[in-house]
């Protein structure tokens, strides 16, 4: 394990990047938030700072074999687990920025999948040496899955109750073009051939990162005099493409809880914010 290496990367958050970011997500640009000095949204991390590798890098299914700062797993399949940003200073149009990766833990576990690997990284992001965000994260690899057997489908359950909510839909070229932005070339994203065949979903999978980003975009539209701190995410589902997802949020004195679900009222993703101001 490479618990004690730390890799730096640098990038620079461009107006384009940002525009996008917008185009992508079917969200409203603010007035001048393009321009540079601008907050940029809270979920633009996801385009910085990447890892760029070549395509004889990539394993079948379009994930890295190893990087940097990832070691060798000799398991087929990946999903993103959660994890938690604390949002320190405002990431901005035009900013410089650097970010550090760090293994912090890696766990071997069995379960009804079979054996697993647990990977908890941190990311941190840093302009001009200030720090501005950090995100713990949670990588979790599978062992080869087998082809969905026949169920008798679920019967739809009724939503709990909640204080605000918003519904979105994500379609392929969606989800095709967060893939590209994100420079993710896993074929779960954007390949329906490979996603149902080879690791047996229904169909394309919506990106751990997208639920993070609705989710986001929910709270702070609806507590648009607040400042998010910090807020813990945990992905408990997988969300398909053309599925409505229905974004969920509770007020509570100690922070708002949220949850993403599909239309049989599954529940998918949940965050917990634990400091807003």
């Amino acid at each position: 394990m490479r618990k004690n290496l730390s890799i730096k990367t640098d990038d620079v958050l461009t107006p384009s990047m940002v525009a996008r970011l917008y185009a992508t997500m079917d969200w409203a640009v603010p007035e001048n938030g393009l321009t540079l000095g601008a907050p940029s949204p809270l979920n633009s991390y996801l385009m910085l700072c990447l890892d760029i590798l070549k395509n004889d890098q990539l394993r079948p299914d379009g994930l890295a074999y190893e990087d940097e700062a990832l070691p060798f797993i000799d398991l087929p399949r990946r999903v993103w687990g959660g994890g938690s940003l604390r949002f320190i200073n405002p990431l901005r149009i035009g900013d410089k920025v650097s970010r550090t990766t760090k293994i912090v833990d890696q766990k071997n576990k069995s379960g009804s999948l079979g054996e697993m690997i647990f990977v908890d990284l941190m990311n941190d992001y840093y302009v001009d040496g200030s720090h501005c965000l950090s995100e713990a994260l949670t990588l979790i690899y599978l062992p080869e899955r087998s082809e969905v057997k026949e169920v008798a489908e679920k019967p739809a359950v009724p939503r709990p109750a909640c204080d605000y909510a918003q519904a979105v839909r994500f379609s392929p070229h969606q989800l095709f073009r967060f893939s590209a932005i994100t420079f993710n070339s896993h074929r779960i994203h954007f390949d329906p051939r490979h996603a149902q065949k080879v690791e047996a979903y229904p169909d394309q999978v919506v990106h751990g990162p997208i639920q993070t980003s609705i989710v986001l975009n929910c709270w702070q539209t609806h507590n648009p005099d607040k400042t998010l701190k910090n807020i813990k995410l945990r992905c408990s589902g997988s969300a398909m493409v053309n599925e409505t997802l229905h974004v969920q949020g509770v007020r509570h004195e100690d922070g708002d809880a949220l949850a993403v679900y599909n239309d049989k009222g599954e529940e998918l993703f949940t965050a917990q914010v634990v400091e807003a101001e």
